[in-house]
Order: structure tokens, then sequence, then C-alpha cells
């Protein structure tokens, strides 16, 4: 959190916030114990610390350390984490595909969503969002939430995005969803030293921030027992920042506002990524969670047979009594030599019974479960399955696995977008002079470029193309496109159009360029000027164009010249895209060039191709003769 400096205003001006800041955290912290609990519970499972039991008198879970469960050695095998990594790996980010829709079809509206496209493209970079939202998904998949908070930062000089985990999330008490909370809070640290510099402009205030440096924090536990995820920096102070749904904006020192403004109550500025949201319930469920009670009857079920496999390789001595032997000649080294008494009897070992196979069955079927509670499977792991064999079935369990993470994958996506668009907002809301930015443009090459507020969309449209947020999901989808392509079910054009760089699918910018650019030329055309029209151009939105032209009443109205004008670079065109020879339009009366067939000639193909069964597109009306006829004039 950036801090804003201190600002005295009127009564007048000031918004209306309630006197107990202070309290209404307390509430919050008191709404959400039970759910710190569990994300207590989930962070040491993770870790490997799965041994433990909660003890009301603290209030926090710690290690299992008495004797009353120490019958055998405690093994822990960490079934979560690798889990955990596989899921991560699964939901790592690419750089996505990004675009900004225009308003309009205006060359002004296109110009400015290929500039806010740039600049998020810059922004993604800058402000390391793939890091940030590798963050978040941490978070989301131990908790089973994380925080977005999205602001102007003045000293960097640009928007930026800042994580929380829910320990520092502090929403309206009683609620059910997020949507519903009028109010949020987010909790930060600060030095004493940075605070003053801020908002120590009163005695007052130089008081309280010196009462809250002093202070002692909640309490924290030393030792190896301690397992309360909230740990505190030392020398921080505490401040909390609220966001209302109506756009009031505070800042909190225990029950004193260093902060009171307004922000776009259209715009909320915190995000909140679910993992497996539950109905009616506020917080919503990680992937750890789930896993936990298998787990730790597998750790048991392990333990009792690790013990069972040491009684096994130390089985217990019976010794006659009066045989004469001393305890430390009893061992288990090789060659060893116990003397004993005959008429006692010698020494005998008593094999224990063998370790059940239904222990081991029963420690598999923990293993599948804990595979059912993550959504994950061996198949995903790149382990084989028992009992599945064939490729089909295979890939179909792998396919259940990642189903699954569809919703979490949506949740990412949306919350992406909407700090895509707030980024934007803010940098045109702050940038006043022009800022030079160096980014990837649509097409993989880096450019630099001078962006304003002026030239930012004012109300900006981001698409993410599904799916190419995440590496596996747009790998595979590179894989199906260029499959299709092999066997010939898509042109080359189409595999172009949706094979793009990673900085878009720019497909939909460029097409609605080319359409703009299009009515420009047909504009020149209607009034008499030569255009030249080259064979790399987007001719589907040439034919668009044209046809949608050629189609109306205007285009009957034209003046002969370029009323046969307009016709003979339409049949042209029409001969390039279905594969005829490429070229540039000449003007009626004029000499073609060597690499164009005639006028003459691309009437008759035109012709042709109007009578023809097969015919694609829409064939103008032949132009009349015309007496006289001498062309436009050449520009």
């Amino acid at each position: 959190m950036a801090l804003i400096p201190f600002m005295k205003k009127s009564k007048s001006d000031e918004p209306d916030f309630p006197k107990d800041p202070a309290s209404m955290i307390t509430r919050s912290k008191n709404d959400r114990n039970l759910d710190k609990e569990v994300w207590d519970l989930c962070a040491q499972f993770l870790q490997g610390n799965q041994w433990l039991r909660w003890r009301d008198k603290d209030e926090i879970w710690r290690t299992i350390v008495d004797k009353q469960d120490s019958q055998f050695e405690r093994i822990t095998v960490n079934n979560i984490l690798v889990r955990y990594r596989n899921v991560r790996s699964r939901l790592s980010l690419a750089y996505p595909s990004i675009a900004v829709m225009p308003a309009s079809t205006s060359p002004e509206d296109i110009t400015k969503a290929k500039a806010s496209e740039l600049a998020i493209s810059y922004l993604w970079k800058a402000d390391d969002l793939e890091g940030k939202f590798d963050k978040a998904i941490g978070h989301l998949l131990t908790f089973g939430c994380a925080g977005l908070h999205t602001y102007y930062d003045e000293y960097l000089g640009r928007p930026t995005v800042e994580v929380f985990s829910p320990y520092d999330i502090f929403p309206e008490p009683d609620c059910s969803s997020f949507e519903d909370c009028d109010w949020c809070a987010i909790r930060t640290f600060h030095t004493k030293r940075d605070l003053l510099e801020t908002y120590g402009v009163t005695p007052k205030l130089r008081k309280l921030i010196e009462a809250n440096a002093s202070a002692p924090m909640s309490p924290v536990s030393e030792g190896a027992n301690y397992t309360d995820g909230e740990r505190h920096p030392k020398n921080r102070i505490e401040l909390y920042e609220f966001y209302w749904r109506d756009g009031r904006h505070g800042i909190a020192l225990n029950d004193v506002w260093l902060y009171k403004g307004y922000e776009d109550k259209y715009d909320y500025p915190i995000e909140i990524i679910e993992y497996s949201n539950i109905p009616t319930k506020l917080w919503p469920i990680g992937l750890v969670m789930p896993m936990i009670d298998p787990q730790y009857q597998y750790n048991k079920t392990r333990s009792r047979i690790g013990a069972n496999v040491a009684v096994h390789s130390s089985p217990v001595w019976m010794v006659p009594r009066g045989a004469g032997v001393a305890k430390t000649a009893l061992s288990n080294r090789p060659n060893s030599v116990v003397m004993y008494n005959q008429g006692a009897g010698k020494p005998t070992r008593d094999a224990p019974p063998p370790v059940s196979s239904g222990a081991f069955t029963h420690a598999e079927m923990l293993v599948r479960e804990i595979d059912d509670a993550s959504g994950t499977y061996r198949t995903m792991m790149g382990q084989r399955e028992p009992g599945i064999h064939s490729g089909t079935a295979i890939r179909e369990m792998a396919n259940q696995g990642v189903t699954q993470l569809q919703m979490t994958q949506a949740s990412i996506e949306r919350a992406a977008v909407r700090v895509a668009k707030r980024m934007l907002k803010l940098m045109a809301a702050n940038i006043e002079t022009s800022k030079v930015i160096t980014a990837f443009d649509s097409s993989g090459l880096i450019v630099s470029q001078a962006i304003a507020n002026t030239n930012l969309s004012e109300t900006p449209e981001v698409f993410f193309q599904a799916g190419s947020m995440f590496r596996d999901n747009a790998a595979e989808r590179e894989r199906a496109l260029l499959d299709q392509f092999d066997r010939g079910l898509i042109t080359p054009q189409e595999y172009r159009q949706q094979s793009t760089f990673r900085s878009g699918p720019v497909f939909a910018v460029q097409r609605m360029e080319s359409i703009s650019h299009f009515r420009e030329l047909l504009e020149a055309a209607k009034a008499g000027y030569i255009i030249e029209i080259p064979p790399w151009a987007d001719l589907e939105a040439f034919r668009i164009v044209w046809e949608q032209f050629m189609k109306s009443p205007e285009y009957y109205s034209l003046e002969p010249a370029p009323w046969q004008y307009v016709a003979e670079v339409y049949t042209q065109v029409m001969q390039m895209l279905m594969g005829g020879a490429p070229g540039a339009a000449p003007p009626a009366d004029g000499a073609p060039p060597s690499n164009m067939a005639s006028v003459q000639n691309r009437a008759g193909a035109a012709g042709a191709m109007a009578t023809s069964p097969q015919a694609e597109f829409t064939q103008a009306p032949a132009p009349p003769t015309i007496p006289g006829n001498k062309g436009v004039e050449a520009v």
C-alpha cells in the first residue's frame, strides 16, 4: 500500500466515515476465527508439520510431544506437497493474449485501443504481474483465496498491484459473499520512520505513531511448536486501508483516520480470487484442506507399518531363567557368540506376526482418497494408474483433473481482466504528460511509443483469450491448431489468424483497422483516385467493405467512371482472394502493369466466376459501356 499524504479538509468536504474503525476490524477478526484455524492447519500440513493437536488454552495448533501417542515412531509422508506443486504448475501463467476492443471503427478509437493494448503489455512486464499472480495462486491453493489491490503509485509513476493472503483481508462480517460486503479492509505494515514522514504533521499524530511503535504486537510464541500462520514483522505498525462500495476510501491507525477520500464507486480496487467457492459461505476452501484428513490417517497407517517392520527386524529374545545370558550378549550383529546354560535351555527369538496385507491396501486407499480430494491423479504426475493401460483411458483421466481446475482458471482470468481495466483507467487518469513505454506489439516486436492520457481508451473493454493465461492451455491450443492445419481442416490464413503472438488475439482489432482503412480507400476510389491494394492486405476486410457498398443505393448513384472503376477493383481483388493474379487496380483507361491481367481479361474472368456454381463471392453487376470514357485522374 502506498501511503497517501495527510490532507486537511473542511468539515463540509469530509466524507461520512465511521468513528470506530478499530472495532470494525475486531468484529471482522472475530467473524473469521474458525476460518483462521483452518488456514493455520493448511499451512502447517503443506510444510510437512502434520502431527498436530489443537490447544484451546493458546488457541493455536501445537505439535504432539506427549507420550500418549508415542507407541510408534511418527512417519510423515507429505503427499500434499507433491500434489500442490503439480496443481500450481498447471496454473502457471503464460504471457496472455490481450485485446482491447475499440469503441467504434473510427481511426481514433482504433488508435486508442492499440495504444491501450501496448500499455497493458508494458504494465504486465513492468509490474511483474505474472509473478504477482503466481504468488496469489500460492495463497489460493493453500488457503482458498487471495486478494489483489490495484492502485496508482506516485513513486513508481504507474499503476501497481499488491497481493494479499486472507490473513490480511478483513471484510464486513456476517456476509455470505465478497460481492455482498459493503466494505473491506486490507492490512499493511510500515516502519515508524515512514509513518512519521507521511502523517506526523501534528503533535497528536506523532504521539499516536510513537505509542503504536512501542506497543507490543499480538503475542508470538517462540519455539518449534508455534503453528499460527499470522506472523508479523518486528518493529512495524499496522495500518488498515478501508474501501466502501460507494467510493469512500480511508486509512486508519487504531481509531484515527489518517486519510479520507473518495474513489470511483464503479471501479472497486480489491479483487478476490477464489479456488472453490461454497454457497452461503464467505471464505472459500483451497486445495489443501480436503486432503488433511486422509493425509493424517495415511501418516498413522504408514507409521504403524514402519513400527511392525522395525519389530520384525529386531524380534524379542526369549531367554530361560538360569541360562546365564547377559543382556549385552544379545544383539543383531553378524557372527555374534552367545554363551548359555544348556540345562536351562538356549535363548530363542519370538517372531511377531507379519504385517497384514490389509494395512497396505488401506494405505493405498488413502492415497486414492487424497487424489480424489485434490483432483490430481497419477497420470497427471507422469505415473501409470493401476489397472489402466489404454492411452484413451489415461488421457481421459488426465482430462478429468484438468477439468476440475477450469472454475479456478476462470476466477483468475476474471480477476486479471478487471485488474487490467483498472490499471488502464488509473494510467489514463494520472499520466498528464506523455510517457514513453517499451513493450511487445501485436506481432511480437519490441516497440517504443509515447503514451498519454489522451490516447488511451476512456472505458476500455479488455479481453483475455480464453485459456491463454495458462501455459498448459496455451500449449494444448497450439498443438490442436497445428494438428488441424496439418490435416487440412483450416486454411493457412485461418491458422495465422488464430495462432498469434502472446500479446493478444490481435486479429479482431486488425480486422477492424483494415475495414477502416478500406473504407478510406473506397472514398478515394469514389472520388476518382487510383488506389493500390497489395496482395498481403486483409482481402477479407476489403470484400466486406466493397460488397456492403456495392449493394447500397449509393453505388448506383455514382458517376459512370468511378462506378466502373469500383467494380473493376472489386473484380481484381476477388481474383487475388481466390488465388488469381495479384496486383494493383489500374485506372479504367490506363495500361495495366505487366504483372496484372488486362481490364477486359479481368472482366471475362469475373463473368466466368459469376456463372460458376463454385463461386464463393457475390459478383458485381457488369459495368455499362461508357462512350468517351477517358478514365479517372491519377494521383
